[in-house]
C-alpha cells in the first residue's frame, strides 16, 4: 500500500494579499487653466452660460467638481492651482 500526499504552497499568497487590500491613490500637483469645456463641467449654471464664475463661492462649488470630472483618479493630499475667469462688470461712476 502506498500513501501520496500532495502539499503546494504559494510563499507570494500573504504579499499579494496585502497589496490586493492596500488602497492606491494617485497625487499629483496640477497647474491648470480652464477652458469653455471646463466651465461646463462646474455643475454652476451661469458659468456653465457664460464660461466664467459670476463670483469666488461659485468658484468654489465649481472647481472642485470640474477637478472631479478631469481627474477622477487623483486622491488626497494632492493639490491644484486653477487659473479661472471671474466676472467683473465695469463700473463708470457718473458725476
Amino acid at each position: 500500500m502506498a500513501v501520496l500526499v500532495v502539499v503546494a504552497c504559494d510563499p507570494m499568497k500573504e504579499t499579494i494579499d496585502d497589496l490586493d487590500a492596500t488602497p492606491t491613490t494617485i497625487t499629483a500637483d496640477l497647474e491648470i487653466v480652464l477652458d469653455d469645456d471646463d466651465y461646463e463641467m462646474s455643475g454652476v449654471p451661469s458659468a456653465e452660460t457664460f464660461h466664467s464664475f459670476s463670483n469666488v463661492d461659485d468658484a468654489k462649488e465649481g472647481i472642485p467638481n470640474i477637478l472631479n470630472e478631469k481627474y477622477p483618479q487623483l486622491g488626497k493630499p494632492s493639490s491644484a492651482k486653477v487659473v479661472y475667469d471671474l466676472y467683473a462688470p465695469i463700473r463708470m461712476i457718473l458725476c
